[in-house]
C-alpha cells in the first residue's frame, strides 16, 4: 500500500510539473507577443526598408571623440538618411547631457560622476581631453575647443536626421524632463528611446504611447540568458525594437539566430551592434540580417 501510495504521489507530482511548464511557456508565448500599435512611426517606417539602415555610433566615433559635435558632423554629412546615436545623462541640476561614461575621467580631464557635476561645470571641461587612436601614444583633441554637448543642441543641430536615444542613470523626475525637451525640440517622430534600464522606459511609454521605444539592455540580457535553455518565448518585451546592443563589451555580438527568429516571431525590429564598421561583422553572423547596425564608422 505504501508503495502504490509512493507511486501515484510521484506521478501526481510529475504531472502538476508538466501542467505548470506549460502553463509558464503558453503564457509567455502570449504576454510576448508584440503589442498591435495603432499608428504608423516614420521612424520605424524607415526600418521597413531594404538594409540594413546605418547608424552612427556616438557620430564617427571612430575618428572623433564620442557624442562630441564633430563626430555628428562627420557622421550627419556621410548621408541624409544616416541615424545618429547619442547617450544622454542627467547632470545634477537635471539637465540632458550627451555622455557615455558615468565617470567625467573616461572622456575629460575631470573627475567625479555627471550625475554630481552642474551642467555650467560639465561644459567647461575639455571633451576630447581622453581620446586617442594609438593606445595613448597621442591625443589629437585635446584643446581644441571640443566640450561637453547637452543633448537639446544636438538634436536641434540635425533637425533633419533620426537620433536613437539611449538614457543612463534613471532618477526621479527624469522622465518629465525627457519628455518636455523631446517636444520643445519636435523630435518625437525622430527618435527612438532606448535604455540600459526597465524603469524610464516603462514611465515614457505611459505617458508618451505614440513615441517609439526600443528594449532595455536588462530584457535583453534576460532574453539571452533563458534562450540557452530553450524558453526565450516565455520572455516579455516591451518596446518596438529589440536592441541586440552591448556597449559595455563592444566586440561581443548580442545576436543569434534562435533569437532573431523568436524577436521576428515578435514582429519586432532589431538593432545590433557596435561594430567598428560592416567588414567587423562575421559574414555567417545573425547580425548580417537585423534591420539596422550600429557602426564607430559609418563610411
Amino acid at each position: 500500500m505504501g508503495s502504490a501510495l509512493r507511486y501515484f504521489i510521484g506521478v501526481t507530482l510529475v504531472v502538476l510539473l508538466c501542467v505548470a511548464s506549460a502553463w509558464v511557456y503558453f503564457r509567455g508565448r502570449a504576454l510576448s507577443e508584440a503589442p498591435k500599435r495603432p499608428f504608423d512611426h516614420p521612424l520605424l517606417n524607415r526600418l521597413e526598408k531594404g538594409g540594413p539602415q546605418l547608424i552612427a555610433y556616438q557620430g564617427a566615433s571612430l575618428e572623433f571623440p564620442g557624442n562630441t559635435m564633430p563626430a555628428f558632423e562627420k557622421a550627419a554629412s556621410l548621408s541624409p538618411d544616416m541615424m545618429l546615436w547619442v547617450d544622454a545623462r542627467p547632470t545634477v541640476d537635471g539637465v540632458l547631457v550627451a555622455f557615455e561614461s558615468r565617470d567625467l575621467a573616461a572622456m575629460t580631464e575631470g573627475n567625479g560622476w555627471v550625475q554630481y557635476t552642474t551642467a555650467a561645470d560639465l561644459e567647461k571641461l575639455d571633451a576630447g581631453y581622453r581620446f586617442t587612436m594609438d593606445h595613448g601614444q597621442s591625443f589629437p583633441f585635446r584643446g581644441k575647443g571640443l566640450r561637453v554637448l547637452r543633448l537639446q543642441e544636438v538634436l536641434k543641430a540635425f533637425p533633419t536626421h533620426s537620433f536613437v536615444i539611449n538614457f543612463r542613470d534613471y532618477k526621479q523626475g527624469m522622465d518629465v524632463a525627457i519628455e518636455k525637451l523631446i517636444e520643445e525640440v519636435g523630435a518625437g517622430d525622430r527618435v527612438l528611446i532606448t535604455s540600459t534600464e526597465d524603469g524610464i522606459l516603462r514611465d515614457l511609454r505611459e505617458q508618451r504611447p505614440q513615441w517609439a521605444f526600443g528594449t532595455s539592455q536588462a530584457q535583453g540580457t534576460r532574453l539571452l540568458m533563458f534562450s540557452s535553455i530553450g524558453l526565450e518565448a516565455t520572455i516579455p518585451l516591451q518596446g518596438d525594437v529589440f536592441m541586440a546592443v552591448s556597449s559595455d563589451q563592444p566586440r561581443h555580438i548580442q545576436i543569434n539566430d534562435r533569437i532573431l527568429n523568436e524577436v521576428r516571431r515578435r514582429k519586432l525590429k532589431v538593432i545590433a551592434g557596435p561594430f567598428d564598421n560592416m567588414s567587423a561583422i562575421p559574414a555567417d553572423s545573425a547580425a548580417r540580417n537585423v534591420d539596422a547596425v550600429l557602426l564607430r564608422d559609418a563610411q
